[in-house]
């Protein structure tokens, strides 16, 4: 937790994390947070087993689906992926309550045993109250 603290304070002193959720100091909304998952997918009939049950899981945790891209075009280097997707919730604290789920983690088995993937979540970026960037 140090090494977060330590990354925040490169680019924001008025960001605080609490309980894994990060904050700007003196606001109580917490920063939305993206995952990303870059995934190839190895059988297409499980892999859709696994979409025709997301949705009705994933609306029940105010996520947002951004992107969904299949073989999107780099613009720079090599992109082996068969599929982009990219998620965006209120706040860590949320993300993590859809991903660790129990209706989740049953219908993820099916991506699991699909895809391989490559899933990150992501803080959003609060420009510095300093404006340096």
């Amino acid at each position: 937790m140090q090494r977060d603290n330590e990354t925040l304070n490169l680019y924001d002193e008025s960001l605080q994390r609490v309980n894994g959720t990060l904050y700007r100091y003196n606001e109580e909304a917490p920063l939305a947070v993206y995952i990303l998952n870059n995934m190839t997918i190895q059988d297409r009939a499980e892999y859709d087993t696994y979409l025709r049950a997301f949705l009705g899981v994933f609306r029940k945790y105010q996520g947002e689906i951004l992107a969904a891209v299949d073989r999107p075009e780099p613009i720079e280097g090599e992109w082996p992926y068969d599929r982009t997707i990219l998620l965006r919730f209120p706040s860590r604290e949320e993300a993590l309550r859809w991903s660790e789920s129990p209706e989740y983690q049953e219908i993820a088995q099916h991506r699991w045993n699909s895809t391989q993937s490559n899933v990150v979540i992501l803080d959003e970026f609060a420009p510095p109250s300093d404006s340096r960037f």
